[in-house]
């Protein structure tokens, strides 16, 4: 018998990451989205380097909404990617009625494959994502 490699990054590209985008939402959805306190938080705690943040990335960035707050709370461009293409699709359908949208732009990408150039980014937030990558794509992800 021979032993299919299960590559855990293209499984949640092709379908979980859709999926896992489903379950949140109807948990909390988009239209009435919360921003969760971590976010109030770290959004408090860069106030005071403002002048230093022209440009934020968020990786796994969801629906958009708490990248969106930043980038209002901060006065900054905002950058996410996110593996699901619905969650992409939501975010432009929504972003015109969501603070900060206007500044804050999303795309597919996962994160060990950044389609930014190096150096570009004041602020990075890396949320609960390194559990979908292969081991040998952890480093890679960390020093993207």
């Amino acid at each position: 018998m021979s032993e299919k490699k299960i590559i855990q990054s293209k499984i949640f590209l092709e379908d979980e990451s859709n999926a896992w985008l489903n379950r949140s939402e109807k948990i909390n959805p988009s239209k009435q989205f919360k921003v969760p306190n971590e976010r109030l938080i770290l959004a408090n705690w860069c106030s005071s380097r403002k002048d230093k943040i022209e440009n934020i990335l968020e990786i796994g960035v969801g629906n958009g909404v708490s990248l969106a707050f930043l980038s209002k709370a901060l006065d900054a461009n905002a950058n996410g990617i996110d593996p699901s293409s619905q969650a992409i699709e939501n975010w432009e359908q929504i972003r015109i009625n969501i603070d900060g949208g206007d500044k804050t732009n999303l795309q597919l990408g996962i994160s060990s494959d950044l389609p930014f150039p190096q150096d570009k980014f004041d602020l990075v937030i890396f949320g609960s994502c390194l559990c979908w990558l292969e081991r040998q794509n952890l480093f890679r992800s960390i020093s993207e």
